[in-house]
């Protein structure tokens, strides 16, 4: 039986404070129990428990306590789901991809990250949309397809700036520029921590601002920079994550600092810079752990201690064997087969979520025009490109209902553009039987709209199936030349 206290509590009031306190160092807020409170709202059946849930997910996971937080998101986004509250479905959704990823379970994560950006673009929550393509890139990045996390690093900073999202841009722009690093790609990688430095100091992540100033160290050293610049700072970053008490942040720069000493042929400062990062750095997952092993291991070798350096590659072969040990097999990893329909899908939502953030963005609307002009100019004999009128022309907040209308009408495999004020273009993928009641379909799901919603009486659509692909194609061509 709920108490008297748990029936008077104003749990919406409750929630919010704590939710004002989701990006602080205190959530949840001093004197909450996010345990407790879920317990008190579930015997009340209260239709704000998933919102609890939600919040104790996060904070478990911010927590790294992953399973967990799978267990407890998952319970998260049954309430939600059960409740029609959507806003909070998404988020649940986001943060159950983030745990999964940590779990090694990327399909599952995967499935999480794709059907939260749907949800988000339904939603018009781009926030939300952008995040889940960051997380989408750390899945694929831990998938080990690096060159497909870059893609989608770099859609999410373009994406973040273009609805000038602080926060965005700033995490955005440190997890670009580490799979850059990476590669190999020191100059891309300066350049893109510079431009976003107001970015990062403005938003106050310390752990951003840590691995930015760790990550200038790295592409200092790698592109022959003074060593007294590089090592200033590493120094920095340091410092900082010190004050913050940042511990994955210093643990992070203390083995770049090191990487970087032994570079230099001083391997009493990198043994140094490891021991500084004690004892915290082997608290924080076995692949942090097995990298300090692994830099432990050449350090000795350099020193001359054979028998230390034994050591400490034992140490290293437990630490993964450990991480081998903790993987589930069978939901791991995806076929290559997954990671294509994957990587189509995604590409999909970038072009709708460029046609409802980016519409007014020339860079989006000029690479939409080169995307279709390319699918013109190798389309087959005989196929056909189809072109959509409105009347009348339709206003801008209409616009952007009848491009969400058309691109859920669209699949993957077909090309679609806003083409002058009333004017689409589409190149479909069928171009068979299945042409005549895909262009049916279309316009009667146009003409039964309920556009009077939106302020427009009676407008009418026109469907003509075009045949000259070759001048469609110029047109476009030419526009592209003079833009």
């Amino acid at each position: 039986m709920p108490t008297c206290t748990e029936a008077a509590t104003d749990y919406p009031a409750l929630l919010a404070r704590i939710e004002q306190a989701r990006d602080s160092e205190q959530f949840p807020p001093p004197g909450v129990s996010l345990p407790e409170l879920v317990s008190a709202m579930q015997r009340l059946r209260h239709p704000d428990t998933g919102r609890a849930r939600l919040l104790h997910g996060i904070h478990l996971n911010n927590r790294a306590q992953y399973l967990e937080a799978s267990r407890e998101l998952k319970r998260a986004c049954h309430a939600l789901s059960l409740n029609q509250d959507h806003d909070g479905l998404v988020q649940a959704r986001m943060w159950l991809a983030a745990s999964l990823l940590q779990r090694g379970m990327l399909r599952d994560a995967i499935r999480q990250a794709v059907g939260a950006i749907e949800l988000a673009i339904d939603l018009a929550n781009y926030e939300i949309a952008i995040e889940s393509y960051l997380c989408a890139g750390q899945i694929f990045l831990a998938h080990g397809t690096a060159t497909e996390s870059e893609t989608l690093y770099g859609t999410g900073l373009e994406l973040a700036n273009w609805v000038n999202h602080t926060r965005l841009i700033a995490k955005s722009s440190v997890l670009l520029a580490d799979v850059q690093l990476k590669a190999g790609k020191a100059a891309q990688a300066e350049r893109i921590l510079l431009q976003a430095d107001a970015a990062i100091v403005r938003h106050g992540n310390n752990t951003w601002r840590v691995e930015q100033l760790c990550f200038l160290a790295r592409c200092a050293a790698l592109q022959g920079g003074e060593p007294e610049r590089c090592r200033a700072l590493f120094d920095a970053a340091g410092d900082l994550a010190r004050e913050r008490k940042r511990n994955w942040g210093l643990a992070i720069t203390m083995l770049h600092h090191a990487e970087f000493c032994l570079q230099q042929g001083d391997a009493p400062a990198a043994l140094a810079k490891l021991g500084a990062a004690e004892p915290f750095c082997w608290e924080l997952g076995d692949t942090l752990a097995s990298s300090y092993c692994e830099c432990h291991y050449r350090i000795r070798r350099s020193l001359g201690q054979p028998d230390e350096a034994l050591g400490w590659l034992k140490r290293y072969e437990a630490a993964m064997l450990r991480q081998l040990a903790d993987q589930t097999p069978q939901l791991q990893r995806m076929s290559q087969r997954q990671q294509q329909a994957i990587s189509n899908r995604l590409l999909r939502l970038r072009i709708q979520l460029e046609k409802h953030v980016g519409w007014l963005e020339a860079s989006a609307h000029h690479r939409q025009k080169r995307q279709l002009l390319a699918q013109l100019q190798q389309a087959r004999a005989g196929q056909q490109v189809l072109e959509l009128e409105c009347r009348p022309v339709p206003p801008p907040h209409v616009r952007d209902t009848l491009c969400h209308l058309i691109d859920n009408h669209c699949s993957a495999r077909d090309q679609w553009l806003e083409y002058g004020e009333r004017r689409f273009l589409i190149l479909p993928g069928r171009q068979d039987a299945a042409l005549e009641a895909f262009c049916q379909a279309m316009l009667d799901a146009l003409t039964h709209y309920r556009w009077e919603r939106h302020g427009l009486t009676n407008p009418e659509f026109r469907l003509l199936r075009r045949h000259d692909l070759d001048r469609v194609a110029r047109q476009l061509a030419t526009e592209i030349a003079h833009e």
